[in-house]
């Protein structure tokens, strides 16, 4: 049987049970900025970062309010293109 690859329509609405909080292990130090073990990441929902991505206007930054220290900046870039 053929695998159909999923369009970006279908990634962007599989959240996979995103959003979720995880806790740095030692080995990710370092990585993505973390600065220290037993900190917080949390990993959105593709829909989530696109409906917020397309209400900031163009050359603006903002902070979304998660109660963690980090968040994986490739992830926005892989949602956002």
């Amino acid at each position: 049987m053929a695998y159909k690859r999923k369009s970006w329509q279908e990634k962007l609405a599989d959240s996979k049970g995103l959003p979720k909080s995880i806790v740095i292990p030692a080995k990710m130090v370092g990585k993505w900025g973390t600065t220290k073990a037993g900190d917080t990441m949390v990993i959105p929902a593709p829909i989530e970062v696109d409906a917020i991505m397309k209400k900031v206007p163009k050359g603006r930054v903002i902070t979304i309010p998660y109660p963690s220290e980090h968040t994986p900046p490739v992830l926005t870039g892989w949602w956002n293109h």
